[in-house]
């Protein structure tokens, strides 16, 4: 599941990881595909998307992913597929933490977009609505000019991506999971982004089984370059190898 960007094809450096015969199946937000209306909540984002992994594989066992908002969905969505009796066999959340008891949501404004979009380095590039509501045109264009990634984006494709992110922050914002996923998870800590509480301890409300955590070298916004991916890829392989009987 894609992280707060609808992005996910940074994902892609999952797959030398993982094996010729593992496919890598990612979700992008609508958003990106031209569709004007987001969904309202992540449950609403939820239930989408477990309609469309159900038209790939009907059936279990699944391996779900999200990095940072996505394994909040990934979470959601492995709670809809226990309820109706399909087997998750991995959950893998990827620093990604639910909202602390008594959390209040910041204004959102531009310069907390270019954060979450692209971590400290967000911190010093100049917008004129840093300080005030997000202009989505002109944080699209200051994207394309300060991120080697997204300066191959059209200017429209860029505005989707900022449009996408304002979206699953505000539903981020003001979510609490509703539902507890009985199975076991992986977490995986940026440890160059320390967080306030650990990664087991954030999901024990939510996650029935245990919280096994693995330390990736690296700050949260760089969980899919290359180095971290190839940590947590070894770790993903690892579980999805077959039991040897």
């Amino acid at each position: 599941m894609h992280a707060v960007s609808g992005v996910s094809w940074g994902y892609a450096g999952l797959l030398p990881h993982l094996g010729a015969d593992r496919p890598l199946i990612a979700l992008q937000a609508r958003r990106l595909g031209g569709t004007r209306q987001a969904p309202g909540s992540v449950e609403e984002m939820a239930d989408d998307y477990l309609a469309e992994i159900r038209k790939v594989q009907p059936h279990g066992p699944y391996h779900l992913l999200g990095w940072s908002f996505g394994g909040l969905v990934a979470h959601a969505v492995a709670a809809r597929l226990e309820a109706a009796g399909e087997e998750v066999a991995l959950l893998a959340l990827l620093d990604s933490y639910p909202l602390p008891e008594g959390f209040r949501a910041p204004e959102i404004d531009g310069r907390h977009v270019l954060t979450a979009l692209l971590g400290s380095r967000g911190e010093s590039v100049p917008v004129r609505c840093a300080d005030s509501v997000p202009d989505v045109a002109e944080l699209a264009e200051a994207l394309r000019q300060s991120d080697p990634v997204l300066a191959g984006l059209e200017h429209a494709q860029a505005a989707a991506v900022v449009a996408a992110t304002l979206d699953n922050l505000r539903m981020r914002y003001r979510y609490v999971p509703q539902v507890r996923f009985g199975g076991d998870a992986l977490f995986f800590d940026a440890t160059g982004t320390p967080a306030a509480t650990s990664g087991s301890a954030a999901w024990a409300p939510y996650v029935g089984g245990r919280v096994e955590e693995f330390a990736v070298d690296c700050e949260h916004a760089a969980m899919t370059e290359a180095e971290p991916l190839r940590a947590i890829g070894q770790v993903l392989a690892r579980r999805l190898r077959p039991a040897r009987i």
